[in-house]
């Protein structure tokens, strides 16, 4: 605009650049009639220099960010005008905009809340009125997509709108939880060292870093190393027992895993040994039964059974041995008058394993040996007779 005579112009609906700074009127632009926007840069696609007024010069276009599109009043628009100065429709949008042109290029503004992207199609610099576009929320990997919000709402996705002015939409993106994994449950002899594994934990988002908190729930209490740890220690009870822990790992944004369980099943190793003879007494020329009784009495399988014994006899045991089972062995011998006097004792030795963990047993046996009577000597008398 251009005063050159001391005019007091009257503007309505008007965008005049240093003449409504913050909303407040300058006077000397003449009257304030109503409804003119903030002082703002129109954003003509090439402006004149106004050291050059009046001038034909420049583009008088607008930019698609230009505060004058659809900023006019519809009201003032004459009926008979249907096209602006380049031949298209004067008013495209919800009203017509400020100046001789009417802008039909609008322009979309996405935005992001959390970790992910967002892909248009059509995907152009600028967009006409009525183009029917598709936004696709991709989520980065430990993400997941939320909602849409700015001009677009709801969940749906991909989702196709159209261009109906400038477009923002935003697209939010829920941070995913991490996966706790307490590792596989575990069985275990007394008094054992036992290591937990929380190493195959994770979290989708590969920049997130992730905490540990292991808590026991259940079974005889134990001390761990250390309770944040990946893979804490601890040293298993001395009775057999069943021992729970739960694991819930948080990642760097404070987002918890559901807890998961591991069970660690404390087992008892035994091995006991019953040895007798029978008869207790015996004498020379008798035989002697010898009786092994092996039993399993902890929770393992027993291996590697053998026996030693300091009687001239063999006993053979099976291999292994299940829990709580038990065998029976039997050998003979007969007393020998090189025994005498007695008393005739013999011992026993088991050897077997369970995990690993060697055990060991021994028992003896005696039996006490009746010598024979002593031999009764009886005088004889024979009558001489003389010849």
């Amino acid at each position: 605009m251009v005063n050159v005579n001391g005019a007091n112009p009257i503007s309505r609906h008007s965008l005049i650049q240093g003449c409504n700074p913050a909303g407040a009127w300058v006077a000397s632009c003449g009257t304030d009639d109503g409804g003119n926007l903030a002082d703002a840069d129109p954003l003509f696609v090439e402006p004149p220099d106004p050291a050059n007024a009046p001038t034909t010069a420049g583009n008088l276009r607008l930019l698609p960010n230009s505060p004058a599109i659809d900023a006019g009043n519809n009201s003032y628009l004459p009926p008979a005008v249907t096209t602006d100065l380049d031949g298209n429709p004067r008013m495209i949008g919800t009203a017509v905009d400020l100046g001789a042109y009417e802008s039909n290029s609008y322009l979309i503004h996405p935005n992001l809340i959390g970790q992910g992207a967002i892909t248009l199609l059509p995907d152009t610099p600028t967009y006409t009125w009525g183009t029917a576009i598709t936004a696709t929320a991709a989520p980065h990997p430990g993400w997941s997509f939320a909602h849409w919000s700015g001009d677009l709402s709801g969940t749906a996705n991909p989702i196709t709108f159209t261009v109906q002015g400038h477009t923002t939409l935003t697209a939010t993106f829920a941070n995913d939880p991490p996966t706790a994994e307490a590792g596989p449950n575990q069985t275990v002899l007394t008094n054992a060292s036992v290591t937990l594994d929380g190493s195959g934990s994770a979290d989708g988002d590969p920049d997130q870093i992730l905490s540990y908190g292991w808590v026991q729930t259940g079974g005889s209490p134990v001390a761990l190393s250390e309770s944040t740890a990946v893979s804490p220690t601890f040293t298993a009870p001395a009775s057999r027992t069943v021992l729970t822990f739960t694991l819930t790992v948080t990642d760097s944004l404070g987002t918890p895993s559901t807890a998961d369980e591991v069970v660690v099943t404390v087992q008892e190793t035994g091995l006991a040994i019953h040895f007798h003879a029978t008869p207790t007494t015996a004498e020379v020329g008798q035989t002697i039964t010898y009786t092994l009784v092996i039993t399993n009495m902890g929770d393992v399988l027993l291996s590697g059974l053998s026996v030693t014994a300091t009687l001239a006899a063999d006993f053979d045991p099976p291999p292994t041995l299940a829990p709580g089972g038990s065998v029976s062995l039997v050998a003979t011998y007969t007393v020998l008058a090189d025994d005498l006097p007695g008393p005739l004792a013999h011992q026993v030795w088991v050897v077997a394993s369970a995990a690993e963990e060697p055990l060991t047993a021994e028992a003896s046996a005696v039996v006490v040996l009746i010598a024979p009577p002593p031999a009764v000597r009886y005088p004889i008398y024979l009558p001489l007779v003389k010849k």
